[in-house]
């Protein structure tokens, strides 16, 4: 990393309220001291002052309003979709790696793109999380990651993964906080902050021995034979939807982070997830606070 006498560190670029290690929530426009983060975004969300542990499980019913006509196989596959979304709000208070998210289902037009993207519209602003296609290329896969993190996406996903997902350049990303590579036809070393939070879709998805500790799955199952000729869905547009009421439902992601972090990160007798401490204390840790599943029971199945 590189530091220069008198200027002040930067961790990175918020465009929306976020939230600190304290629980405490930095909103005004401006550089925050503590965090090394700048707020530069316009918006504005509702957080009670001393959120409690009911106003997180109001906040938690209103997020999971989002994805109330998904086909979650379990309630615990729920979870992993509402921990991608408290991840991706939360990554400015999680000191150290995160797992990568998959959405996985039996086939296409089930909703997996839909769901990552909503993570999106909610932490980000953005319709879509910005993708790329995965492929076992040894060598250039880390230089892969290396543009990704120069271009400074807050998360990413890889789209349709087809075969077996994983391998060493994936796996050292998923369990780093910072990221040393050389340039592309260059001598110059790059020294970056591992901030990307790591979404993924695939049908069926098989995942490298490496890759079964660092991934949490999301499944959707549908037994329509064609998922993609639904209706009836309470919100049709749905992104538009959730763009629409951004303020409240990122207010309310917030809110159950930070009623968590001011009640002490009450211990929760969770199995430990090696590599990711930090974020199994802060995310995982507050959506069992608010009585649902832990997200990393569906590892089991993968097992």
């Amino acid at each position: 990393a590189q530091h220069w006498r008198g200027i002040r560190r930067l961790e990175g670029i918020a465009l929306a309220p976020f939230l600190r290690q304290d629980g405490s929530i930095r909103s005004c426009r401006g550089y925050d001291a503590g965090s090394g983060w700048l707020l530069v975004g316009d918006v504005e969300v509702a957080v009670p002052p001393n959120p409690t542990q009911a106003d997180a499980r109001a906040a938690a019913e209103q997020l999971l309003e989002v994805v109330e006509d998904f086909s979650f196989a379990t309630a615990a596959d729920r979870s992993v979709w509402l921990a991608a979304v408290l991840t991706l709000v939360g990554r400015t208070a999680i000191d150290g790696p995160c797992p990568l998210f998959l959405f996985d289902a039996a086939r296409q037009g089930s909703g997996k793109g839909l769901a990552s993207n909503l993570v999106a519209a909610i932490a980000l602003g953005e319709r879509e999380v910005p993708t790329c296609i995965y492929t076992r290329r040894g060598e250039e896969g880390r230089k892969l990651i290396t543009s990704l993190l120069l271009a400074g996406h807050r998360a990413l996903r890889f789209d349709n993964v087809e075969g077996t997902f994983g391998d060493p350049a994936i796996a050292a990303a998923l369990t780093s906080n910072r990221w040393r590579d050389r340039m592309l036809k260059t001598n110059t070393t790059v020294d970056l902050p591992m901030k990307i939070v790591w979404l993924a879709t695939a049908n069926n998805a098989i995942l490298s021995a490496d890759m079964l500790r660092r991934v949490l799955v999301s499944r959707i199952e549908l037994l329509d034979e064609r998922p993609e000729e639904r209706t009836g869905f309470r919100h049709p547009d749905l992104i538009g939807w959730c763009l629409d009421n951004r303020p409240r439902l990122l207010g309310a992601a917030l809110t159950i982070l930070a009623a968590f972090l001011r009640a002490g990160s009450p211990q929760q007798a969770l199995p430990a997830m090696g590599s990711f401490e930090a974020w199994s204390r802060l995310v995982r840790g507050a959506i069992v606070w608010v009585a649902l599943p832990d997200p990393a029971e569906t590892r089991a199945a993968l097992r």
